[in-house]
């Protein structure tokens, strides 16, 4: 008499595969490395990456257009203090009843609490009038608004396609671990 073969469900016949076969070894790539991006694109990583910065790194403006205090806007009319760019890193303060020109993603000035759009001004240079009131919050994108520190960006086991590379490089994160190449 014949037995019958031993009947196995599929995910314990690929449970006894998976055990046969070694893992691979992970290896730390570094960004400062030549060829970075190469060594880990297609690859699999070999361990959880997380930011290591908040994202944005500062409060900064979302739009192009005025940061102020927004109780300020309801006067109508502000004098403008000055400009500041996208890249600016001076410490700058908000006094009451003035404005500063502010670009996209420039930092926002102690005191400022909201951004009024360029469109909903006439664009002045050294006075400005608004044409709507502000809101506090208004067009401010807050410093770990998208990302905090120790958030999980990618786990473990991710295939890391072009995208995901860029996600890694902006969130200060110098060297991650993927799966050796078979």
């Amino acid at each position: 008499m014949s037995h019958a073969p031993e009947l196995i469900t599929d995910a314990e016949h690929l449970a006894r595969i998976l055990a046969a076969v070694p893992r691979l070894p992970a290896r730390r790539v570094a960004l400062a490395d030549g060829g970075w991006v190469g060594d880990v694109l297609g690859r699999a990583l070999a361990a959880d990456v997380c930011s290591g910065v908040d994202l944005p790194g500062f409060t900064n403006s979302a739009m192009d257009g005025y940061a102020l205090r927004a109780e300020d806007a309801a006067d109508g009319e502000l004098p403008v203090v000055g400009d500041i760019p996208a890249g600016d890193t001076r410490e700058l303060t908000c006094p009451p009843g003035e404005a500063w020109r502010i670009m996209t993603g420039a930092p926002m000035p102690e005191g400022a609490d909201a951004v009024v759009p360029v469109e909903l001004t006439d664009g002045g240079v050294e006075r400005v009038r608004f044409e709507a009131a502000a809101t506090p919050g208004n067009h401010i994108r807050h410093a770990g608004e998208d990302v905090r520190v120790g958030d999980l960006l990618l786990p473990r086991g991710t295939h890391v396609a072009p995208h995901q590379v860029a996600v890694i490089a902006s969130s200060g994160i110098t060297q991650v671990d993927v799966v050796a190449r078979p």
